[in-house]
């Protein structure tokens, strides 16, 4: 059945060709044949090519003979129109790899090349050999028969395939989803264009007139270019061809000349160049529609993704100042709108982090750096914090000129650290307390000598004042003495809200050999008392470290005070070395004893494990502590008996300061 449709349609196209062929001349305006065929050919398989070219065969020699062509030159035109479809339908599966999609601007630049350029040309010469070998209907002119077939095949390589490869492969598809008012607007079109084309190439018309009319059909075929793409920029163009070229035969409208064939081929060239140009802008349009979809389905997957996510995207235009953003969720003004500069940004935020985000956007304007920060700003009366990653954009010449990035809201995470670090610090107060408690005695010792001092001065001072005539030297020496035993007993005293602070503890430049002597400060006494010989090697001229002093005390007080208890069983000389340098960008302090040694370095650091009658929460803590610090703590045997623990804190940004040479001392 559908060889006989195809051999019907191609017997069409021969009685349409030999109607447009003017008399006289053997090649027509308009040769449908070959591009029925070529249709044919690029819908079906190229194994089963065998069939359409046998079934077009009767159909082609009935048709061409009935209209007064000899055979023998019927079966001539019957190879060269076999070669011209199977060259271009050949060239078009080998560079595509399937028949043309005509919404694609790639594979309509292939169709021109194979099918309008390539096949016609190479069957031209081919059909002009046959014209001349057979001679009917020929003047001599080779070139002349070359040229008049040519276009002829060309135009109806740009009317025919197009068309009837859509109509067919996607007809189904146009059915469902084209609406009713679209197919209107087709109708429409063709009837407008029909009409303007009847006016143009049938009504009697000066040359100058005609001249101008021939652009009115323009606009029509671009608004089928537009809307309707090439399947109908091929309808549209059908129309055309068809009413222009039966009002030129009649010498009709703007391409009537004093030369027929140059009259044809004027009008052959403008039907060409219009229908090709249409084609590309019709498939870059359909081309653009898809990528806009495409583009719109994209957008509308990323935005589930980061609702998902609780994510969202910022743009940051830095000639302009302009802050665009989208968050997902409602989150304010803010995170949903328009900041027009980067002073509005830094008013909303918090004014703790303000410094923060200028330094951010000063690093990305003037030095092209990435972004990666977080601050606070108000919401709906609610603090919140955001995190925003940006990537700096530069124009031509390399400078930074916009910034784009993503943003989250951190705030639960930020209220989870808040809700862990102030869990830690109270467990840490807890374990510091215990263990000052286990130094009640010493620090009763310290407290006890300068208050028994100023009890003993003091009665002296009241027997001296009670004499006839009191020694004022003396009692002014007693009393000096008093002031001195009641600033050491204040020391201590002062020494113990700093290990034990109240309130929330801030962070601060801190020098590691401060804390390290108010610790042996303090641990003076018991030091003494459990007969422990203290080393100092302190590098002069350690970098800060940003901490917080009473933490960093309270780690250094829990590694001197588990030294000691691990040397409590030496019966010999008891050594406990202190040492802090400068390595690598970090401050290491190393605190080593001479006592038993560690028996399982993994298991002293787990919370509730203790190698003495303790709770066991101090090593645990005071590592909490220090990674909560950005730093390291380990311990490690020594080779000559005990164990040294040690402290790794990064260096501060703020600068150097000087710390005590190195010292050694004994205790």
């Amino acid at each position: 059945m559908l060889l006989f449709a195809l051999a019907l349609t191609y017997y069409l196209g021969v009685d349409i060709g030999m109607a447009f062929t003017p008399t006289g001349h053997a090649v027509s305006l308009l040769w449908p044949p070959n591009a029925i065929l070529l249709a044919a050919l690029l819908l079906c398989p190229p194994r089963h090519w065998v069939w359409p070219l046998l079934a077009v065969l009767p159909p082609h020699l009935i048709a061409e003979t009935a209209a007064g062509v000899p055979l023998v030159m019927a079966a001539c035109w019957y190879v060269s129109n076999l070669s011209e479809a199977v060259l271009g339908a050949g060239i078009m599966l080998y560079a595509l790899g399937e028949a043309p999609r005509f919404d694609r601007v790639r594979h309509v630049v292939v169709y021109l090349v194979a099918a309008v350029l390539c096949a016609p040309v190479v069957s031209s010469f081919l059909d002009a050999a046959f014209v001349a070998l057979v001679g009917w209907n020929y003047d001599g002119d080779y070139w002349a028969v070359v040229a008049s077939r040519l276009p002829s095949n060309s135009l109806a390589a740009l009317i025919v395939p197009p068309f009837a490869i859509i109509l067919v492969r996607d007809s189904a598809r146009l059915l469902r989803s084209v609406n009713p008012i679209r197919w209107l607007e087709a109708v429409v079109l063709l009837s407008a264009l029909g009409a303007v084309s009847f006016v143009v190439f049938h009504e009697p018309k000066s040359p100058a007139e005609a001249a101008v009319y021939v652009y009115a059909p323009l606009p029509l075929l671009v608004w089928a270019a537009v809307r309707t793409g090439v399947g109908g920029v091929s309808a549209s163009v059908a129309v055309l061809t068809l009413i222009a070229i039966t009002g030129t035969l009649r010498g009709a409208g703007p391409f009537v000349l004093p030369r027929t064939a140059m009259s044809i081929l004027s009008l052959q060239i403008f039907l060409i160049v219009a229908a090709s140009t249409l084609m590309l802008l019709a498939a870059a349009l359909a081309e653009l529609h898809r990528a806009r979809i495409a583009a719109l389905r994209s957008k509308a997957r990323l935005n589930l993704a980061l609702n998902a996510a609780r994510l969202g995207t910022w743009e940051w235009r830095m000639h302009t100042g302009r802050i665009t953003w989208h968050f997902a969720g409602r989150w304010g003004p803010l995170l949903s709108g328009v900041l027009s500069s980067q002073a509005e940004l830094i008013d909303t935020a918090h004014p703790a982090d303000r410094a923060r985000l200028i330094a951010a956007t000063r690093a990305a304007r003037e030095h092209g750096e990435d972004g990666d920060v977080e601050w606070r700003f108000h919401c709906n009366g609610r603090v919140r914090w955001i995190r925003a990653l940006g990537k700096v954009q530069r124009d031509d010449a390399g400078r930074p000129s916009a910034m784009i990035g993503v943003c989250v809201d951190v705030t639960q995470r930020k209220n989870r650290e808040l809700e862990h670090r102030a869990q830690r610090e109270k467990l840490a107060h807890l374990t510091l307390a215990a263990t000052v408690g286990e130094l009640a005695g010493t620090l009763a010792h310290e407290m006890s000598q300068p208050l028994a001092a100023i009890l003993l001065n003091a009665t002296v001072a009241q027997q001296e004042a009670q004499k006839v005539n009191p020694d004022l030297p003396e009692l002014r020496a007693i009393l000096a003495d008093i002031v001195a035993d009641d600033q050491r007993a204040a020391d201590v005293i002062h020494r113990l809200h700093t290990l034990l602070p109240r309130g929330p503890i801030e962070r601060e430049p801190v020098q590691v050999a401060d804390c390290i002597d108010t610790i042996l400060t303090l641990e003076h006494s018991d030091l003494i008392a459990r007969n422990v010989t203290v080393e100092l090697e302190i590098e002069p001229h350690l970098p800060l470290v940003t901490a917080a002093p009473a933490q960093l005390q309270q780690v250094l007080l829990n590694l001197i005070v588990n030294a000691c208890q691990a040397m409590s069983a030496v019966t010999g000389q008891r050594h406990l070395r202190i040492s802090a340098r400068h390595v690598s960008g970090e401050i290491h302090v190393a605190v080593s004893d001479n006592g038993s040694g560690v028996e399982d370095f993994e298991r002293i650091f787990e919370p509730f494990f203790s190698s003495h009658e303790h709770v066991g929460l101090g090593l645990s803590v005071a590592r909490s502590i220090v990674v909560a610090h950005g730093g390291r703590l380990w311990g490690v045997n020594n080779t000559s008996g005990g164990a040294t623990f040690c402290i790794a804190l990064p260096v501060s940004a703020t600068g150097e300061e000087a710390a005590p040479a190195v010292v050694k001392s004994r205790a």
